[in-house]
């Protein structure tokens, strides 16, 4: 397997295209919004979800009705195809790569260049979770895990942690000095706002997901007690 370099990309004030209008198109559709990036859609039939995004943001989303066309990618920083058939989707990726545009051909990893990932949103905190295509719902059950441990209501105090840090670099310039007293700042934090035995709750609480004995013991000897010696 492939080792992917997780990077985030600043999408703000570009435009993308994507192609296809349905169920899968929906959901990427759904996390780009979110990047304040602006779509053109490419689909001979759209779904009604998606004209109705199309109708509140009509500055952001473009709606072309028609079937991908050679050359319809030139343009565009990167490409999504989200079509529900694997000949066109990789008719497109072909396309792409022909003229070094970036693409993510949906649920199909051998022909992307990037992946989406799972993600967190904890202020201006962003964790991404991948499994590189290949498992998809353990990713989406980790970051439910993770969501359950880092509640927004300890949100202030991430905040708080922020202002500090930005004072800190003030008082201290020496880099190394002023990295000893925010690490111990921050293992303060740790014990005080996240339980880490809070883990293996909200693990346990993924019915969907039932744990192996063997992952729970991963969990409670790695990162409950991870000094804990192995029997």
């Amino acid at each position: 397997m492939n080792k992917l370099l997780p990077l985030y990309f600043n999408l703000q004030g570009k435009t993308i295209l994507m192609v296809g209008a349905g169920r899968v198109a929906l959901e990427k559709l759904e996390k780009l919004l979110a990047t304040e990036t602006s779509v053109v859609i490419l689909a001979p039939e759209i779904i009604d979800e998606i004209r109705a995004l199309a109708k509140e943001h009509p500055d952001r989303i473009t709606l072309t009705k028609r079937k991908y066309e050679v050359g319809d990618a030139i343009g565009y920083p990167l490409v999504i195809s989200a079509t529900n058939s694997s000949e066109i989707n990789e008719y497109i990726v072909k396309d792409c790569r022909d003229r070094n545009i970036i693409v993510n051909a949906v649920d199909d990893p051998k022909h992307c260049d990037f992946l989406f990932s799972s993600q967190i949103f904890y202020g201006p905190l962003q964790v991404s979770i991948s499994s590189a295509g290949q498992l998809p719902g353990l990713a989406k059950c980790l970051r439910e895990i993770f969501e359950a441990i880092l509640p927004k209501e300890h949100l202030p105090e991430l905040e708080r942690l922020i202002a500090f840090r930005r004072d800190l670099k003030k008082v201290i310039p020496d880099t190394k000095e002023r990295t000893k007293v925010f690490r111990r700042l921050l293992d303060t934090w740790e014990e005080e706002y996240i339980n880490k035995k809070d883990i293996l709750r909200a693990a346990n609480q993924k019915k969907r997901f039932a744990l192996s004995p063997l992952l729970k013991n991963f969990i409670a000897k790695k990162i409950i007690n991870p000094t804990e010696k192995r029997i």
